[in-house]
């Protein structure tokens, strides 16, 4: 009896599904020894699961918010879509493989193109590093009118050259209407005119995305996803290390590094986001350094298993013949 490639790919997906999720623990991108003993501590745990359960719901409301900017798009199916997004971004390398698993899934189940998808997850990523250097800038000013180190006064000096960039950068993308037809007019090579094409379509959305009311709502937003992240660190901190440390140190700092840590060079930051972390907290503690690197660990770890749903849904989910049809 013939089998049909629908029902293979019916098993398939389940299969890859659990295939990746023991890879990531086999080559030790969690170091679950070194987890263990904090998990024995019911106020890390009970920790992790709310502000990281509330992180990955922020996390859907922005997406949600983001491509309601293109089509009426459900919260429900943001939130799916966000967690097959987290589910992969350990899987895949760079960090940024989950975007582009949540970019081809919006494709998939709504009437808009691959590129309109990639678009969105492009400024939503662009946005989100422009919030973290925004939320960092103004922690370390706070920081430094009630008097700061000079160490931390360096920071503040890289992050307001940051923050000047990130404002320049997002500049040149609303007004970059004016330039890409003219690349788009001299360079006739296919390779580029995709390029030129998609860079209209960021160019659209993100004159969308800068509109006041959606942009105060985007930051908003961001700031309540941050504010978990940082808040369960803090928590880890104080917990392992019983040394007091202001908030008003811990946050400036924990930006910075968050900022630090976002370069997509590993899934989900897994090594970039400790060592980024470590190295900034050394300025005030070698002690809070080694608790708070623990503590990324953790933060890492609650990520991957919030996500997991995302990686049933991805083993579930069926095309129709309908949603095969996706504009190109």
């Amino acid at each position: 009896m013939r089998i049909s490639p629908a029902h293979w790919k019916k098993y398939l997906r389940p299969v890859i599904a659990f295939i990746l999720l023991l890879l990531v623990l086999k080559m030790g991108l969690i170091d679950i020894n070194q987890l263990s003993l904090s998990f024995k501590n019911p106020t890390i745990l009970a920790a992790g699961l709310v502000f990281f359960t509330l992180h990955t719901l922020f996390l859907s409301l922005r997406w949600n918010l983001l491509v309601n900017l293109e089509i009426a798009y459900p919260f429900k199916t943001a939130a799916k879509q966000t967690l097959i997004g987290s589910f992969f971004n350990f899987f895949i390398p760079s960090g940024v493989g989950g975007d582009i698993i949540k970019a081809l899934a919006l494709a998939e189940s709504h009437k808009v193109t691959k590129k309109v998808g990639f678009s969105l997850v492009t400024i939503d990523r662009v946005i989100g590093l422009f919030c973290l250097i925004l939320f960092s800038t103004s922690f370390l000013l706070v920081e430094y009118f009630v008097g700061m180190s000079e160490a931390l006064t360096k920071l503040l000096e890289i992050s307001i050259l940051l923050l000047a960039v990130a404002c320049a950068g997002l500049m040149f993308l609303y007004h970059s209407h004016k330039i890409i037809p003219r690349f788009k007019n001299k360079f006739k090579f296919f390779l580029f005119q995709k390029l030129f094409s998609f860079a209209e379509q960021v160019q659209v959305n993100i004159e969308k995305a800068l509109q006041s009311p959606f942009i105060l709502k985007f930051i908003g937003v961001s700031f309540l996803m941050q504010c978990m992240s940082i808040g369960f660190l803090y928590v880890v901190t104080l917990t392992l290390t019983q040394e007091p440390v202001s908030i008003f140190v811990f946050l400036p700092l924990a930006c910075f590094a968050f900022m630090a840590s976002a370069i997509p060079l590993t899934p989900a930051g897994i090594g970039v986001g400790q060592a980024a972390f470590y190295f900034i907290f050394s300025f005030i503690s070698i002690p809070i350094a080694t608790a708070i690197t623990t503590g990324v660990s953790l933060m890492q770890f609650f990520m991957l298993l919030v996500s997991l749903p995302g990686g049933y849904f991805f083993a579930t989910s069926k095309k129709t013949t309908q949603e095969r049809k996706v504009k190109v």
